[in-house]
């Protein structure tokens, strides 16, 4: 398990691996021009917190560092890089079509020369104790699909292999009960400026109004407009 307590979390852009549907792993692959304007949008979502994120923690990888970035041009808050929030590493995988690889891991099979799932969550659970122990609060994760994935399985939350969008700005609320699986919310801008939060429902990964406030105290509806 990781520490009890809520934080932010987002994918990077869109990259070109991500557009070629090709399994990128642990090594890089550049943004694509939709993956710039995709982390410029994740950064007027972010400046309409009522309560924005005090420090960002990225994976070592461009796609995640230049995203991190782009979110923070204009909240300033510390930057740090965290070596364990890098990308599930796909060994002989890495390269292959994506509907291949989404196929093998659907059917459970691990990377062939790659990290375990085991290895994987591990990993998770050592970089968030960490990152997690840090004072500032809110934080803000920007790393990668797999590993988010793998995080919310660590949470009690299994959601199906592609539902963590790029550059969509999550919430992880600790659960109330000790048994109890995380609380995922999602945060978008409505066309008025106004900031929408919605839960992330079960393993369909579908969305719905969520009513009420978010661990930071954001209600629907509320926010400001995000600034250019």
């Amino acid at each position: 398990m990781i520490p009890c307590r809520a934080f932010y979390l987002m994918r990077h852009g869109e990259t070109e691996a991500n557009a070629e549907n090709r399994a990128t792993g642990n090594k890089e692959t550049p943004l694509t021009a939709k993956g710039l304007a995709g982390a410029a949008d994740a950064r007027r979502v972010v400046e309409a917190l009522s309560v924005p994120p005090r420090k960002i923690f990225h994976s070592p990888l461009s796609r995640a560092r230049i995203t991190a970035e782009v979110v923070n041009a204009n909240l300033r808050v510390p930057l740090q890089v965290h070596p364990d929030l890098i990308e599930h590493a796909f060994g002989a995988w890495q390269g292959l079509p994506w509907p291949t690889v989404r196929a093998w891991l659907n059917e459970g099979r691990e990377p062939e020369g790659g990290e375990t799932f085991q290895a994987l969550e591990e990993r998770v659970v050592r970089a968030m104790t960490a990152i997690l122990a840090d004072p500032e609060d809110p934080l803000l994760v920007v790393g990668h699909g797999g590993f988010a994935r793998a995080l919310l399985r660590v949470c009690g939350r299994t959601l199906p292999i592609g539902a963590i969008r790029n550059t969509t700005l999550y919430e992880l609320t600790p659960p109330s009960a000790p048994e109890a699986s995380w609380d995922v919310g999602s945060y978008t801008l409505a066309p008025n400026g106004t900031l929408v939060r919605e839960v992330v429902d079960g393993s369909e990964a579908t969305l719905s109004p969520l009513q009420g406030t978010s661990s930071f105290g954001h209600k629907n509806g509320g926010g400001h407009d995000g600034s250019g």
